[in-house]
């Protein structure tokens, strides 16, 4: 594998990640991210914030390299990093979030269930937020709040779509370690159903479906895992899928290849 010559990542016709179109569209598009463990996304969505704020992706594509002030606005949302941990990584994509007055970041992580939820009915209070059109929304998580309170998936998604609806792309992060497709119950307060049940929501009403998982066979010494870009329900003629399988090497540097 390590003989191949490195890709680019592209999502969409002709050669971008995050297309003007959809930025510039009245609509909301929707699109999910999940992982497993050991095959963690953040390479991806740092270069998914630094698309979104300045039109380039250095780490993934090479082609896209000049950069538009200005670009949209970035609401990220944490239930599972503090913004410190974002603004460590960001810098090795070339940006200082501490003084980008397009970025905000909403910890969700720190303190959430001493401060901001003490009981099941401040959980909408975390939703209950005005975003701009032109705004690319991460939530990275939120089935955290599945597995830690009485809210139901359906009531979950509700929260999601209600800021996804304000923004021109939300981008939802999930982990998918908790879904034993052989095991699968109807039991509605089952974690690993409550979380099939949001994610098959998210599906249906999604552009695009990005999921990172370790290779079948095992990690091999020169690949880290393997990445799926797949439609989702609602049609977009220029997304393009593919499957990619990635090395993140000991010091860090990030290589992609076409599977």
């Amino acid at each position: 594998m390590t003989s191949n010559p490195n890709q680019d990542l592209t999502f969409f016709k002709p050669n971008s990640i995050i297309s003007d179109d959809i930025i510039n569209s009245n609509n909301a598009y929707l699109s999910v991210i999940t992982n497993t463990q050991g095959v963690l996304s953040n390479w991806l969505i740092n270069s998914l914030i630094e698309n979104s704020l300045q039109g380039t992706a250095n780490l993934i594509n090479r082609d896209l390299t000049k950069k538009q002030l200005n670009r949209t606005k970035v609401t990220y949302i944490s239930f599972t990093n503090n913004k410190e941990f974002y603004v460590k990584n960001l810098k090795r994509n070339g940006i200082d979030v501490n003084f980008n007055q397009n970025f905000e970041f909403i910890d969700y992580f720190t303190n959430l269930f001493i401060n901001k939820i003490k009981t099941d009915e401040d959980i909408p209070k975390l939703f209950d937020m005005k975003l701009d059109p032109k705004t690319v929304l991460f939530v990275e998580n939120p089935e955290i709040l599945l597995y830690s309170t009485n809210l139901s998936s359906n009531r979950l998604l509700s929260h999601i779509l209600s800021l996804s609806k304000q923004c021109a792309q939300t981008f939802i992060i999930a982990s998918k370690d908790l879904i034993d497709m052989e095991n699968t119950t109807n039991d509605p307060q089952d974690l690993g159903f409550k979380l099939h049940d949001f994610l098959t929501k998210l599906y249906h009403r999604s552009i695009m479906n990005i999921n990172l998982q370790p290779l079948k066979t095992g990690r091999a010494k020169d690949i880290t895992g393997s990445l799926t870009v797949s439609k989702g329900s609602i049609p977009s003629n220029d997304l393009i899928e593919k499957e990619y399988v990635y090395n993140i090497t000991k010091d860090g540097n990030l290589k992609i290849y076409y599977r």
